[in-house]
Order: structure tokens, then C-alpha cells, then sequence
């Protein structure tokens, strides 16, 4: 008899496996309206900064939440659930329970993971982890905005006499593995006594958001979304219905990159002309001090141009310049609405403003550092897993542009005097948050009006005379650099030997 161990998990049996097949046959027709939008984040995203990407304190729906560091606050959502069902909704709990697990089909389309639970398991917790989102979410707007009934010191007094992490809540609800579907969400709403019911959902946005949303939907297209990420992302990013389309001016850039490596094979070593010049320092003839002068007068000349000795001796600079070297060669940095409205026109760059508060301020916008730094990974998360390959992704171009021209505190500076970036997180730290993003993003993400405007950045800023200035003194500086680095380095030796000469016998100075 041969035996061979099964290819099914334990936890998983066959019959289970063959009944799940002939549910998805059997009801084919109805879930294929439904697209994945509960997705897991790949390992090698994830791994630049778990904590972004994983819940810390609530888990809602079924990838976390029978985590046991996280199971600890399941007597608090209960709590949440139980009396939001009291204040909002009318009709019996099992009711509620009832309605959600007739679109068990349609849940599970929604999550990329397979859900090894029951029907009837899943249905309680997305009833209960449904119910306490939007409890949770409307007691921490009405705790931050100061709305009627919200004097309590704890936030949740209504309902637990713990008063977690508010901060660390507001992050869990916006990462993109622990959202609740919007069909689980409507069919609370439509039980909740009063109207527009999920309009809240929209407020959440607008205060959690460090973006100025571009669009606001009206209730009845609120419903039409994923659940709330999709949501948020979307009032970020509209929906144009504009395909993605390869720019021929990538690989024209790519060729002028490869062009000009073949120009300038290596960054000079200046090591042998510093060593030429302290030596000559030393000497006491009236030539001596020749060398240094023409050195001199040659640094001086390319500040003139706008060159300092850094730029001209630095071969390489990103695919994008900073905004510090934008502004030196003239350009203007101005605000616009959104992300979608991101031009260069008449030698300004138009950006959209992004708050960014080391804390929540409740005067303008309820994220701290953290929550906006989980905000943003997520959603561009969200977009590169949500959309196919023909897709622009606006989003992920847009801080891959930040990522860009920010590279220290000084062009953060730049952007923060420009009324592009508000707040009082320091400029340290904010391109440390930018350029913390690039490590998790792919370089090849597009969007068309950024790719736009990035075109006509770089051909802005390679035209100015600096830059052609730079450009042209280092193709024939750079060509000739052998025969001078021989050269003085023949001079070197040759004044060693006279050096030592005339440690022996007294040189006459001339």
C-alpha cells in the first residue's frame, strides 16, 4: 500500500475544500461583480516598516483578528458594537447578523486571503467589527471636534472605561489589511435610524487626510465604494478613466543617462592636485603659489555661473533634481488643488499642500507624524495592488516626486515658505519621511500628468546656463583629466626631489 501525505493543511480538510468548490461554481454569477479589495501586503513592502502595514490595537474583519496580542481589545469592540446597536439601530441583533451572512458569497470575494471560517462565524465578526468601526470612528471625531456631547475625557466613556491609544485606533482603521467591506457597512446603514448615515465615513477622511481631498461624494455614491481606504484614496485621486500610456521621453532619457556615462567614465580624484598644492605652499619661490591662484580663480569663475566646486566635481545627480537646485536655476514652487492638478508651467512647479504635525491638531488636521506616515504607505499599497499594469498610479508617482526634489531639511524649508507643505513637523524629519517611502516603491510607477510635468522639469533645468555651463566644462575638463592628473603628479615628484635638494644646501629664493 503507498502512502503519501496529504496536500491538504489540517486545519482545512478535503470535504471542506470540495464543498468551498462547488460554492464558488455554484454562485460564480454573483461574485464575479466582486473584485478583490481586502488586500495582503507582499512581504518585501511590508518588511521596510511592519508596524505600518499590521495593526497594532484593533483588528477588524479576518486577517487579524484572532491575533492574540490583538484578541485582548475583542471585549472592547464588543462593548463598541453592543451600544452603537442600542443608540442607531432598531430591530434585533441576529437580524443584522441575519442580513450579512446572506452575502457571505460576496464578503469572501472581497478578501485575497481564503477565509477558512464558517458562515456563520464570519457573519458575527463582520457584524461586530463593522459595528464598533463606525462607533469607534464616530466617538473619536466627535472627542477631536468638540461636537455636542463629546466633554468626556475618555473618548469612548459611552461605552468602556478604557481609554486606549486614539492615535494608534485611527491607524489601525486605515491600513489596508484591516478594512471592512462597504456591503457589510451599508447593510448597518440601512438599519441605522436617521439618514445619510455614512456621511461619516467621508468627515473621517477629510480629518485624517494630510492631502486636501479632490473630491467629496455625495451619500448615495459613498456605497459604491470598497470600504473606507478605497474611499479615502479615491477623495485623494478621482477617477478620471484615463489608461496609462508609455512616454517615449523615459527611454530618451535613459539614452542621454547612458550618453553621458560614456562622456564622463569616472568622478576625477582630485587627491594628487591638493597634495600638488600643499607642497608647493611650502616652497619658497614666488611660482609657487601659481598653482593655487589658477585653482582659485577657476572656483571662483564657476560661482559666477551659479557652479559650486561640489556640483562641477559630482558626476552624478538623481533622476530628479532637489527643489534647492530648482530654485537656484529659477523656478518657482506654487500650490494647486490636488494631485491630479501637478503641472510645471511658466517656470513654476505646481504642487498639491500636505499637512504634516508631529501631533494631532484639532484646529486642522487629526494626524500625527505616525498616523500620516501609515496614511500614505497604505494608500500607495492600495493603489499598486488595486490596479493593473495599464493603470496610471498617481498616488505612488506623487511621493516618488516628493522623494525627489525633497532630499534634506533645506528643500523641505524651500517647500514649506512656498505654502506646500504646512505643519509643525520639522524639515528634518520630513524628508526623512519621504525619502523613508521611496525605499518600498518600485521606480518604474507612472502617472501621465506627473510624468508630464517631470519631463519638463528636467528639460527646464538641463537648459539653464548653469547646467549647460556645468555640462560643457566637464566634457572637455573631464576629457583631459589623465593627462593632468600625469602631469602633476610628474610635478609632484619633481618638487620632492628639489624639496630634498634643498634641505642640503641653501636654495636661493627668486
Amino acid at each position: 500500500m503507498i502512502s503519501s501525505e496529504s496536500i491538504i493543511s489540517p486545519c482545512f480538510t478535503e470535504e471542506q475544500w470540495v464543498v468551498e468548490i462547488k460554492d464558488i461554481l455554484e454562485n460564480d454569477k454573483e461574485a464575479e461583480e466582486v473584485l478583490v479589495s481586502v488586500f495582503e501586503v507582499p512581504e518585501p513592502l511590508r518588511s521596510v516598516n511592519p508596524v505600518a502595514y499590521a495593526p497594532q490595537l484593533l483588528a477588524f474583519g479576518p486577517y487579524h483578528h484572532f491575533r492574540p496580542m490583538l484578541y485582548q481589545m475583542q471585549r472592547f469592540k464588543v462593548a463598541a458594537a453592543v451600544e452603537a446597536k442600542k443608540d442607531w439601530l432598531e430591530g434585533d441583533f441576529q437580524q443584522l447578523v441575519a442580513e450579512i451572512e446572506k452575502q457571505d458569497v460576496l464578503i469572501r470575494t472581497c478578501y485575497q486571503r481564503h477565509l477558512s471560517i464558517h458562515a456563520d462565524t464570519l457573519a458575527w465578526m463582520m457584524s461586530i467589527d463593522g459595528l464598533s468601526l463606525l462607533k469607534v470612528l464616530y466617538c473619536s471625531l466627535n472627542y477631536y471636534k468638540n461636537l455636542p456631547g463629546s466633554s468626556e475625557k475618555n473618548p469612548f466613556a459611552e461605552f468602556s472605561e478604557r481609554n486606549p491609544d486614539l492615535d494608534m485606533i485611527l491607524r489601525d482603521m486605515l491600513m489596508v489589511e484591516n478594512q471592512i467591506p462597504m456591503m457589510v457597512l451599508k447593510a448597518i446603514a440601512d438599519k441605522w435610524l436617521g439618514s445619510n448615515n455614512l456621511q461619516i465615513l467621508v468627515d473621517f477622511c477629510k480629518a485624517l487626510s494630510p492631502l486636501q481631498l479632490a473630491y467629496k461624494p455625495p451619500a448615495s455614491e459613498i456605497v459604491k465604494h470598497k470600504h473606507l481606504l478605497d474611499l479615502f484614496y479615491l477623495s485623494i485621486c478621482p477617477k478620471e478613466g484615463r489608461k496609462f500610456r508609455n512616454y517615449s521621453f523615459e527611454k530618451k532619457k535613459e539614452d542621454e543617462q547612458q550618453d553621458s556615462t560614456k562622456e564622463i567614465t569616472a568622478t576625477p580624484d582630485c587627491t594628487v592636485f591638493s597634495k600638488l598644492t600643499a607642497m608647493l605652499s611650502k616652497l619658497k619661490f614666488r611660482f609657487a603659489a601659481l598653482p593655487a591662484k589658477l585653482l582659485e580663480l577657476l572656483f571662483t569663475s564657476l560661482e559666477l555661473f551659479g557652479i559650486s566646486p561640489h556640483d562641477f566635481f559630482d558626476k552624478d545627480r538623481g533622476w530628479l533634481p532637489t527643489a534647492s537646485q530648482f530654485s537656484d536655476a529659477g523656478l518657482i514652487f506654487s500650490p494647486c488643488e490636488g494631485i491630479k492638478q501637478i503641472k510645471f508651467d511658466n517656470q513654476t512647479l505646481y504642487l498639491p499642500v500636505i499637512t504634516l504635525n508631529s501631533e494631532p491638531d484639532t484646529k486642522n488636521i487629526l494626524s500625527s507624524k505616525l498616523t500620516s506616515e501609515v496614511i500614505l504607505r497604505n494608500l500607495v499599497a492600495f493603489e499598486s495592488m488595486s490596479k493593473d499594469k495599464s493603470e496610471s498610479l498617481p498616488f505612488t508617482r506623487y511621493t516618488q516626486l516628493m522623494n525627489g526634489i525633497i532630499d534634506n531639511a533645506e528643500d523641505a524649508d524651500l517647500l514649506k515658505k512656498a505654502d506646500i507643505i504646512k505643519g509643525d513637523l520639522y524639515s528634518a524629519e520630513i524628508a526623512k519621511l519621504f525619502n523613508g517611502l521611496s525605499e518600498s516603491i518600485e521606480p518604474k510607477d507612472r502617472d501621465i500628468n506627473i510624468d508630464e510635468a517631470i519631463k519638463k522639469l528636467n528639460h527646464y533645468y538641463d537648459n539653464t546656463l548653469k547646467v549647460k555651463t556645468n555640462k560643457m566644462l566637464k566634457k572637455y575638463i573631464y576629457s583631459s583629466w589623465k593627462f593632468l592628473t600625469v602631469l602633476a603628479s610628474f610635478l609632484l615628484f619633481a618638487l620632492l626631489i628639489l624639496e630634498t635638494f634643498c634641505d642640503f644646501y641653501t636654495c636661493r629664493v627668486v
